[in-house]
């Protein structure tokens, strides 16, 4: 999948899943990461998209949070791999926040060609974890923990290793989508994304913009859907229109 394809088909998927599903919608803030890799001699290269919409459902804004995950094992790098932990850190968290924490089991979304892999039924598909704190802080990353359903998500090939009795996989366009709601909360300057994997080197981690980098330098997208507004080239242009 090409990388304006990609930017495309999120877009559109989170716009129809809040228009069904969602009382009322505010802006919404996209980042997407795409032809990210890990550096060195193997590559683990992957697009992921995080949006973080405000809604109402019960009368009190808060987010939801939606994760598009591709591996693109298959189309661009070296050795199969898959997927295992996401986590996004230093967000603000919003509004009156307080010290809390929560697990939200999520059932994932398959795109295009995203497929299940024997994940056996009645699993919970992908775990959760959302902090805040009353310092401002927030984040929230897919749980890894053997058991907790965070199945690895492979590209066109089986993950090795895998511990889990099942997997997915995005060979060709698909990709794997999660939507789950948490407190207020938005991006900062400061926000890194974070992954880890299993190859056949064994278990990895790489942070985006230090290990894991775009092969295919392009700036990085920030979008506000709600007010009709696209502005490119990440935070400072935001920060830029509060003032």
């Amino acid at each position: 999948m090409s990388s304006a394809l990609f930017r495309r088909a999120r877009h559109a998927a989170g716009l129809l899943a809040l228009l069904a599903g969602v009382a009322h919608r505010g802006d919404a803030a996209t980042i997407n990461w795409v032809d990210y890799c890990t550096t060195g001699a193997f590559k683990a290269c992957m697009n992921i998209s995080v949006s973080l919409v405000t809604v109402t459902p019960f009368g009190t804004p808060i987010t939801q949070a939606t994760i598009t995950l591709q591996n693109l094992e298959g189309t661009l790098g070296l050795g199969a791999w898959g997927l295992e932990s996401v986590a996004l850190a230093n967000l603000a968290a919003d509004g009156s926040p307080i010290n809390a924490h929560s697990f939200v089991g999520v059932t994932p979304t398959f795109l295009g060609t995203a497929q299940d892999h024997g994940v056996p039924t009645g699993f919970l598909a992908g775990s959760w974890l959302w902090f805040t704190s009353s310092t401002g802080a927030a984040s929230f990353d897919r749980e890894n923990q053997f058991g907790d359903g965070a199945y690895p998500i492979a590209g066109c090939s089986p993950p090795p290793g895998n511990p889990q009795p099942g997997y997915f996989s995005t060979c060709g366009d698909g990709a794997v989508q999660y939507s789950f709601l948490m407190p207020l909360v938005s991006f900062t300057n400061n926000t890194t994304l974070s992954i880890t994997g299993l190859a056949d080197q064994g278990s990895f981690s790489c942070t985006f913009g230090v290990n894991c980098v775009q092969v295919t330098p392009e700036p990085t997208t920030f979008a506000l859907v709600g007010g009709g507004l696209l502005v490119v080239g990440g935070f400072e242009r935001r920060r830029r229109r509060r003032r």
